[in-house]
């Protein structure tokens, strides 16, 4: 019963993400359980489906849900276009400066990790090898 609410309050954000206001959205969204992807995806989808409607509501999701911005951020993450046009809303300087520090941040780490292992690995095989 539960997860066919859950269903339904998604269904109906996504559905009437173009017909319905800002403030019923919100009141909608906060319904449902924040969690990443993996675990239900009602959120993740339901952000995703606003801001790419509206790409201002994205700063507001942020502004009503202070406790939530990674879950917000990773709903939107993997769309460049839509980052594009995040880039270009007017207003939210704090926020947007914030959200765009993470995001490079979140691309550059996958190449970090590989760089920091790639110097341990040839720290370790120099030592290997420069032993007597």
């Amino acid at each position: 019963a539960k997860q066919r609410s859950l269903t339904k309050t998604a269904i109906f954000i996504t559905e009437n993400v173009k017909l319905t206001n800002y403030a019923i959205l919100r009141d909608s969204i906060r319904i449902l359980p924040v969690e990443f992807k993996s675990q239900s995806g009602y959120f993740d989808k339901s952000v995703y489906q606003m801001v790419k409607s509206n790409p201002e509501y994205f700063y507001k999701l942020l502004q009503d849900f202070p406790t939530s911005k990674e879950f917000i951020y990773l709903a939107v993450d993997q769309d460049k276009a839509l980052i594009e046009q995040l880039k270009q809303i007017e207003g939210y300087d704090g926020l947007k400066r914030e959200f765009l520090k993470e995001y490079k941040f979140g691309k550059r780490m996958p190449y970090q990790i590989i760089g920091i292992y790639a110097v341990f690995a040839g720290l370790i095989t120099w030592l290997i090898v420069a032993q007597p």
